[in-house]
């Protein structure tokens, strides 16, 4: 979930195929169900905040 949205009331909806998170009737989520047992974490939602930091990807190779 993107962090601005910490302590928000979010509507869940739960299909066969995925999980959507609304806000303010605006789709702010989507999680895809997998069938595996692997974990997968998506980083997307902090990439805008990171591009922000200076100096946030000065290692980064």
């Amino acid at each position: 979930m993107p962090a601005r949205l910490i302590g928000a009331h979010l509507l869940a909806r739960i299909t066969e195929t995925a999980v959507r998170f609304h806000y303010l009737g605006v789709e702010v989520a989507r999680y895809v169900w997998t069938h595996t047992l692997q974990a997968r974490i998506d980083y997307h939602h902090l990439i805008d905040s990171l591009v922000r930091k200076p100096g946030a990807f000065a290692r980064h190779l």
